[in-house]
């Protein structure tokens, strides 16, 4: 099954870590225990992985442009 549109926004934004739970539902529309419900799924964390390998990738590839400057 697919994810839908505000699964991966909230994926997103909880991969990103700056805003509680509580921010995040309620800046995408849900109740707090609908995210926490989605986290239990295999799909939404499997996605949340795959973002936060790529904030960190970027920021290492942030960090190496700094080094050469």
């Amino acid at each position: 099954m697919a994810l839908t549109k505000q699964k991966i926004e909230a994926a997103v934004l909880v991969a990103h870590d700056e805003l509680t739970d509580e921010a995040i539902a309620e800046k995408i529309g849900i109740t707090r225990r609908t995210l926490t419900n989605w986290k239990n799924e295999t799909e939404f964390s499997d996605y949340v992985d795959e973002e936060n390998r790529k904030v960190q990738a970027a920021m290492l590839r942030l960090d190496i442009a700094k080094r050469h400057k």
